[in-house]
C-alpha cells in the first residue's frame, strides 16, 4: 500500500513539473486561469488504519 502511494506521489510530481514547464515555455496558455475558491475545497482527511 505504501509503495502504491509513493508511486502515485511521484507520478503527480512528474505531471506537476510537466505542467509548469509547459506554462513557462508557452506551450499552454494560462493567462485566463483563475484559482479555484479555496473555501469550497474540503480539507484532506488523515487516513486511520
Amino acid at each position: 500500500m505504501e509503495e502504491k502511494a509513493l508511486t502515485g506521489i511521484r507520478l503527480l510530481q512528474e505531471r506537476r513539473t510537466a505542467l509548469i514547464s509547459a506554462a513557462v515555455t508557452g506551450k499552454i496558455d494560462v493567462r485566463d486561469w483563475v484559482a479555484p475558491d479555496t473555501q469550497d475545497v474540503e480539507e484532506p482527511q488523515e487516513a486511520t488504519a
